[in-house]
């Protein structure tokens, strides 16, 4: 087997020769180590004899024979490398954007999540501040109903005072009423008592006056007595004795006439001598 004829061993570049950016820290890339170099057999015999060890220094290095096809693959795979490695750096970019992507992205959720925690803490005010306003609304809803219950009470009330007073007024009209009546009757008895006690003055008067007329009518029966012995003794007892008024028949002391000696109330008198100018018993003539 000749030189020429020997092949290079095929290789085969996976992902786990060309490690990601994250994987690598975004060090230096590491490729696999490179194929052992040529060394002629001739060359180790003859230098196996020498007492001196061969240094790798000391090794002559050829370059690999290798074919046309063989070169024409190798810049093949060359390219191919270059292109995976020139990916592998696309790839390292976009996730390196992805990756700050999603920092960012990580920072919009913070921020979300601060966002939807502040909603959920309003939500929860909320619902403390709906609860509360329930509370008070629930409150205000009972102290109506007692207010109502107050007021139907006062209505009531109101109404029984209203009947109350109805029936006050009505036994206060009456009680006016009765009063007035009263009043009336103790009008007209006032107004008969003032009559009565004029009527008594008028009486006493009278009464004064016939004591005048008595003392007056003593005094000529004396006289008389003396001017007239030969006629019969008359005393002034009998004479007091007719009491009685010739007009009205009550019994009276007032008024008399002088010639027949008989008395009368004065008022009966003063009525009878308007239109007569007589004595109402001896026809005699005479006045008040």
């Amino acid at each position: 087997m000749s030189n020429l004829d020997i092949e290079a061993p095929s290789t085969v570049f996976t992902r786990a020769h060309f490690p990601s950016p994250a994987r690598r820290r975004m060090g230096p890339m590491k490729f696999p180590l490179p194929l052992s170099p040529y060394v002629p057999e001739d060359v180790i015999k003859t230098n196996t004899g020498n007492s001196d060890l061969l240094s790798p220094s000391n090794l002559p290095v050829f370059p690999l024979p290798v074919t046309t096809s063989q070169g024409d693959e190798f810049e093949k795979m060359k390219k191919q490398l270059v292109e995976a490695l020139q990916k592998i750096d696309d790839c390292g970019k976009k996730e390196n954007e992805l990756m700050s992507k999603i920092v960012e992205l990580d920072a919009e959720n913070e921020k979300f999540k601060s966002e939807v925690q502040k909603l959920a803490d309003q939500d929860s005010e909320n619902k403390n501040k709906q609860e509360m306003y329930e509370e008070k609304i629930r409150m205000m809803k009972l102290d109506t109903e007692s207010k109502e219950d107050m007021l139907e009470i006062l209505r009531v009330q109101c109404e029984e005072l209203k009947n109350e007073l109805d029936k006050v007024s009505q036994e206060k009209m009456r009680s006016d009423a009765e009063n007035i009546q009263y009043v009336e009757l103790l009008i007209n008895e006032n107004n008969t008592l003032q009559q009565e006690n004029s009527t008594v003055k008028m009486v006493n008067n009278e009464m004064t006056q016939e004591m005048e007329n008595l003392t007056v009518l003593k005094h000529e029966l004396e006289i008389a007595l003396k001017q007239k012995t030969a006629e019969p003794e008359v005393t002034l007892e009998s004479e007091l004795e007719d009491t009685t008024c010739a007009i009205c028949m009550e019994e009276m002391r007032l008024k008399k006439c002088t010639p027949c000696r008989r008395r009368f109330h004065k008022s009966c008198l003063e009525h009878w001598l308007q239109g007569n100018n007589s004595c109402p018993t001896c026809r005699a003539s005479m006045s008040v």
